[in-house]
């Protein structure tokens, strides 16, 4: 390959993947908060009422259930896989 070329499947030059299970929230245009979840929920996820995304009057708002959406997706994935399919 020559010096100073990339290749179409070589991630660009100071790309870095993305951190943590959230976008970025923004504003919508009837002023309210919205910010939605990276990667789908996972059945044990959805089977636990886990929200795909979150909405708010404010911004600090949103990141408060953003935090608690965490919160409850660190305590779902504490359990075992086995246990889900118990309770189904």
């Amino acid at each position: 390959m020559k010096a100073g070329h990339i290749g179409h499947t070589e991630p660009l030059p100071g790309y870095r993947p993305p951190v943590g299970r959230w976008f970025e929230p923004y504003l919508t245009r009837d002023g309210v908060w919205r910010c939605n979840l990276r990667a789908r929920l996972s059945w044990a996820e959805r089977n636990a009422g886990l929200l795909s995304a979150v909405v708010g009057a404010s911004l600090d708002a949103v990141r408060e259930l953003m935090a608690h959406e965490d919160e409850r997706a660190a305590r779902i994935a504490a359990v075992p896989a086995s246990r889900h399919r118990e309770t189904a």
